[in-house]
């Protein structure tokens, strides 16, 4: 599935993958602020919140892009499988927690759109913060991060 955002933003997310996440090299961001600062309004409040969910959890995680999309790494300097990525959307925002957690977090997911890492909240619907707080804690305890 191919999702074109403007004519320079390019995204393809088969089954919710961020893994396969192409980006134009017209679009690249340089920080997360100025990646949420592109996104439409609510898009924007919406990551904000999520953004402050996950740090809620793990205050130590630090920010950086992957894949061009804000990502909050629970150890420093580990690859993928220790990081929680996010990324803005016409109308919901998707969160990739990690397959594990996804899986653990099922029932509690049910009433949302799920890939096998990811989990898209839509904007019109409050994001279920507990939730996230939860499952990033789940998560930093797999990874033995504190």
């Amino acid at each position: 599935m191919a999702k074109c955002l403007n004519e320079n933003y390019l995204l393809l997310i088969p089954v919710l993958s961020i893994a396969e996440t192409v980006v134009s090299g017209a679009n690249q961001f340089i920080s997360v602020e100025e990646n949420f600062d592109s996104q439409p309004e609510e898009t924007k409040r919406m990551l904000s919140e999520l953004k402050a969910c996950i740090l809620k959890a793990a205050p130590k995680a630090s920010e950086l892009l992957n894949y061009n999309i804000p990502a909050y790494a629970l150890i420093e300097g580990d690859k993928r499988e220790a990081q929680f990525m996010i990324a803005g959307y016409k109308n919901h925002v998707g969160f990739y927690p990690h397959p594990t957690t996804m899986e653990q977090f099922d029932l509690e997911l049910k009433s949302y759109k799920k890939g096998e890492g990811s989990v898209q909240f839509p904007l019109d619907k409050p994001l279920p913060k507990e939730l996230i707080v939860n499952m990033v804690k789940y998560r930093m305890a797999l990874l033995g991060a504190s």
